[in-house]
């Protein structure tokens, strides 16, 4: 992310002189410890702050409005955690950062640190707490660290001045590496205001973030490679993992030059481009039913690609991963490897290969069969997206969405039904263009994930986000409307997490009590209204089609 496109201009309460010459004055002198960890902030790049206010925090937060760095108050901290996240992804590192005070406002963050953990997403958070009082029934006296550390790649409890730096600079590392997480610092009420020596902050050492597994060997790419060329029906599963370090026109390069079909997890949509011939997605559990071949990149072993219960029992399995599996399986080879840079490798070893007979060509009758299978899919799903009638389902709504969404979009999915129908039918239209949940499946990230993404990308961003997702942050488009930011919310209103079917299904259609439905007239659109945005309700297509075109050209 270009730093100078995101700094807005010092506050009067800084010199304007020369930002290494005012560096270079924070050196000659001591500053509180909550000022080191803001100059540290900034000059690691990080350019948003997502914060609540409280004490003893409060000198961090107004320390970072005033250097520059852009401070957007929630109305949440698990939003705040949220939205960093995606701002984080969406950058591609660790350009945010989360500021919250003790106790609940810590405990809040929960959710969003379990998101980043079990996506392996950067975020950082910096707490405060009263130690001095420790165990004497201080106000919200909590262990925090404890709790929270097996959320976290790093936790740090910072008691000493002498440890200020020394944590920022291993959080920072922490994130940075892949695989990434979550990173908490607590810092000591009473160390926050002792004065310390500003010393320059120097470029993460790059070896302290490579492994020696990060890089496929030679040997292992040629190993790869023959694999490849003497399979004839391999698939290649593209998972999040690659989002870090693939070079996307290689991946593709790499997919015709052995004519590979593959398959997208749902965060891994828009790595490679949807429409493409070999993109078989939509018939995942046909096509790894017959290969022989099975080449897992970036994705573990888990529910989003059903354990591999899907894949044919005598198809060799190879995984590339920062984490691959520990298994018996004869079948299965696993590289301990950084993803993205081992499908670098393949790609650009598979580049330099000049005769064009030793190119891979998968079985050719197993490819029309699929282009066939595909088809047929796609024109059945077609027919049920435009069922004639009065009241349109969530495929109706989203096959209007399709048409009406511009290629250059960021989307984001939450909710349960919303997150299939959604994922199933709306492309991604470039790399690093969709996000959901992810591994986690965490509903109500919708709102704050948009936030973050519009900060991080600077393009249009459309939500689309079922009415009980929406509703777990809702009130986080009052942040959105504050900030001035384009995001378009869409939500589809199906009376609750999947509305009347699963209260029918649990409870029967006389159950005096709505359990599992909400009230069906809930107008969410005047809750847009109510914080100063624009909201309008639509129940046809026309009326989907001129909102979301009126939505685009106002471009707020």
């Amino acid at each position: 992310m270009d730093r100078d496109s995101q700094d807005k201009p010092r506050s009067k309460d800084i010199p304007s002189a020369d930002r290494r010459e005012l560096l270079a004055a924070l050196a000659r002198r001591q500053i509180p410890a909550s000022q080191h960890i803001v100059e540290f902030l900034y000059a690691r790049g990080i350019t948003h702050v997502f914060a609540i206010n409280g004490s003893p925090i409060d000198p961090v937060i107004i320390g970072c409005a005033r250097s520059g760095i852009r401070v957007i108050g929630t109305r949440n901290q698990q939003s705040a955690v949220f939205a960093s996240l995606a701002l984080n992804y969406m950058a591609g590192g660790i350009r945010s950062a989360v500021i919250v005070s003790p106790g609940p406002a810590l405990t809040n963050c929960t959710t969003g640190l379990l998101v980043a953990h079990d996506n392996q997403w950067p975020v950082l958070v910096i707490s405060g707490r009263r130690s001095s009082l420790y165990k004497k029934g201080n106000f919200q006296e909590l262990d925090r660290t404890s709790l929270l550390q097996p959320l976290c790649k790093y936790v740090a409890h910072v008691d000493s001045l002498d440890a200020v730096r020394e944590s920022l600079e291993e959080a920072f590392r922490a994130c940075s590496a892949q695989p990434s997480g979550a990173v908490l610092l607590d810092f000591n009420e009473d160390i926050l205001a002792l004065k310390t020596v500003f010393k320059p902050v120097g470029p993460l050492a790059v070896e302290s973030l490579t492994n020696t597994h990060d890089v496929l060997s030679a040997a292992d790419v040629h190993t790869l490679l023959a694999t490849l060329e003497n399979a004839r029906r391999p698939v290649l599963i593209a998972g999040s993992g690659l989002r870090w370090s693939t070079d996307w026109p290689a991946l593709i390069g790499l997919v015709e030059a052995f004519s590979l079909p593959f398959v997208t997890v749902p965060m891994a949509a828009g790595f490679l481009p949807a429409g493409h011939a070999f993109n078989y997605t939509a018939i995942r559990a046909q096509l790894l039913a017959n290969a022989d071949l099975v080449l897992i990149a970036g994705n573990a072993f888990d529910w989003t690609i059903r354990f591999g219960r899907e894949i044919h029992p005598d198809a060799r399995i190879v995984f590339l991963h920062n984490d691959p599996p520990v298994t018996d399986l004869a079948n299965v080879v696993a590289f301990h490897t950084d993803s993205g840079l081992a499908m670098n490798a393949l790609a650009a070893r598979a580049a330099t290969q000049t005769d064009s007979s030793a190119r891979h060509v998968s079985d050719s009758a197993w490819l029309d069969e699929l282009a066939a299978a595909r088809a047929s899919k796609q024109t059945a799903f077609g027919i049920r997206c435009r069922q004639p009638g009065q009241q349109l389902s969530i495929f109706n709504w989203m096959d209007v969405l399709k048409d009406c969404i511009p290629a250059e979009a960021v989307t984001i999915i939450d909710g349960n039904a919303t997150l299939q129908a959604a994922g199933a039918i709306i492309p991604a239209g470039f790399p690093v263009s969709r996000m959901t949940p992810g591994q986690n499946g965490c509903m109500g990230t919708g709102i704050p994930f948009a936030f973050g993404a519009r900060l991080a990308t600077g393009k249009p961003v459309i939500l689309i986000t079922g009415d009980f997702a929406a509703g777990i942050n809702i009130m986080e488009i009052e942040t959105v409307v504050r900030h001035n930011e384009f995001v378009i919310i869409i939500v589809i209103n199906n009376s609750g997490n999947s509305g009347s079917v699963r209260q029918h299904q649990y409870f029967g259609k006389d159950y005096p009590e709505n359990i599992c439905q909400f009230q069906s007239e809930i107008r969410y659109h005047e809750m847009m209204q109510a914080v100063g945005g624009h909201g309008v309700m639509v129940t046809n297509r026309e009326e989907m089609t001129r909102a979301l075109d009126a939505a685009l050209a106002a471009g707020k």
